[in-house]
């Protein structure tokens, strides 16, 4: 499944996902890359959902143009 939408979400989910207080979830916000990556993985066998990466974004990196990295 691809789903894309804004920090608040992703937030929201690290934060479920995590088990984070408010506080720890709210500071992962600020952070985030425009376009960044954040990738979950299921496991059918345990059920458990975890994170595999976040606000990944090598394809900003390699156009060497630090102008498209942007916050929020």
């Amino acid at each position: 499944i691809v789903a894309f939408t804004s920090g608040g979400p992703i937030t929201a989910i690290l934060q479920h996902v995590l088990g984070l207080p408010d506080a720890t979830a709210f500071s992962l916000n600020w952070p985030l890359v425009n376009t960044g990556v954040t990738r979950l993985r299921f496991s059918a066998r345990s059920g458990a959902l975890t994170l595999a990466t976040y606000n990944s974004h090598p394809h900003l990196d390699t156009t060497r143009d630090h102008a498209l990295v942007t916050y929020r």
